[in-house]
């Protein structure tokens, strides 16, 4: 094993860890399972905070001298928008309510849901196609040197490390819904870890100067980041959602929130005997 991909085996091992844990959670642990995909729990907020990894490092290579720029700079917007919708831009926890036309016709629900319907169901196959083929099919086509591939590049669209494509392609399938187990919102966490590795993978590149495939330094601080961006997201998380429980109006919500989310999963769960915290 070379010492050069000690980055490589970081991301491979917190994508096992996101994984395994949310698998585990579904088949043993149900109400695990819940807490761990609704709203202001604390994986929501993971997702959140991972968006915001991608934002800072995004905005550092938007500030570099650098053909992806651009690219990086769209990100950042991106992510500060994604942010920002997965916790409705402040409002639950200001105890602010949206116009009904917004709750009901806002862009979020327009893409995830709550309805399966024809347009939802597009929308996810075209979300799974894009996620494959920039996470796997153009970083081989640039692997194996393909010329469309390098000229898009050229134009300023970084691939993703190729080592990163179990971010995306099981993303993609996760996203659309075949095992009817809100198993989407395992993709939601994936892909903004995905996306602030590629930043992260980018800065440390232009910062040490190193190849696309890193030197032996350049790994080694490369796989640090990830271990301090993953250990901060959750303990960012794991505090903001304990603050929340702190909040007498906050907590009512939330478990509220969560008798619904039990009703829900009662019928996907009847095959299991037991319900286990």
């Amino acid at each position: 094993m070379s010492n050069s991909r000690i980055h490589k085996i970081t991301a491979w091992t917190l994508f096992l860890i996101v994984i395994s844990a949310y698998m585990i959670m579904a088949v043993k642990f149900p109400l695990a399972f819940i807490k761990a995909t609704y709203e202001d729990l604390i994986g929501e907020w993971m997702q959140v905070f991972f968006f915001v990894a991608v934002l800072i490092f995004s905005l550092r290579l938007a500030m570099a001298r650098s053909r992806f720029r651009i690219f990086f700079a769209v990100l950042a917007l991106a992510a500060f928008y994604a942010a920002g919708v997965e916790i409705s831009w402040g409002q639950r926890l200001l105890g602010l309510s949206s116009p009904e036309v917004f709750q009901k016709y806002n862009l979020h629900n327009f893409l995830t849901g709550p309805f399966n319907t024809a347009m939802k169901q597009s929308l996810e196959y075209i979300l799974f196609t894009g996620l494959t083929v920039y996470g796997l099919v153009f970083p081989l086509a640039l692997r194996f040197r393909w010329r469309p591939a390098q000229w898009i590049e050229s134009k300023g669209l970084p691939a993703p490390p190729l080592y990163l494509w179990p971010f995306f392609v099981i993303s993609g399938i996760l996203e659309l819904g075949l095992m009817k187990f809100n198993e989407a919102e395992i993709a939601e966490i994936l892909i903004p870890i995905g996306l602030s590795v590629i930043a992260e993978h980018y800065w440390v590149e232009q910062r040490m100067k190193s190849s696309p495939d890193l030197n032996l330094h350049a790994s080694r601080r490369l796989a640090l980041i990830i271990l301090i961006t993953a250990t901060s997201v959750v303990t960012s998380a794991a505090l903001v959602t304990s603050l929340e429980y702190g909040s007498p109006r906050l907590k009512a919500l939330i478990e509220s929130r969560l008798l619904n989310g039990i009703e829900k999963f009662a019928n996907r769960y009847k095959d299991y005997e037991r319900w286990e915290a």
